[in-house]
């Protein structure tokens, strides 16, 4: 997945787009996962599905942010707060990865289940570690 930490940066929506098409990978799956949690707006749907093909990224259903603009998605600033409701509403899925590490955070503790970020920091509680050896 790419990076979202230079979003910033990107002010307007032509700089935008190019940043969806042209985004470096950041990390890459290797195995089928299940969901992408994305807080892109369903706007960019066709953009990141296309993404995602280019790199190889085999999952089952993309789950994008339900905002009609990224201002409005932005002026609520609920990211994390929708993340981690999706997550628990996901009651089969065990691991979240999340490329923002205070966002990982947040996530873990409103949902109460495993969060890493991409930095390599783990949020977990002890039910993750019925499904999985951690070394972390």
């Amino acid at each position: 997945f790419p990076s979202h930490d230079t979003l910033e940066d990107l002010k307007t929506e032509s700089a935008y787009v190019d940043f969806l098409k042209t985004a470096k990978p950041f990390i890459l799956p290797q195995t089928k996962i299940g969901y992408i949690v994305t807080a892109r707006i369903e706007k960019y749907r066709e953009i990141t599905e296309e993404w995602l093909r280019q790199h190889g990224v085999q999952y089952g259903k993309l789950i994008m942010f339900p905002s009609d603009s990224n201002e409005e998605r932005d002026l609520q600033g609920m990211h994390a707060k929708w993340k981690a409701k999706v997550y628990m509403e996901l009651g089969d899925t065990v691991l979240f990865i999340e490329s923002n590490e205070k966002e990982a955070e947040v996530i873990f503790k409103l949902s109460g289940k495993a969060c890493l970020s991409s930095t390599g920091k783990m949020f977990k509680s002890l039910r993750l570690e019925k499904f999985f050896k951690l070394n972390v």
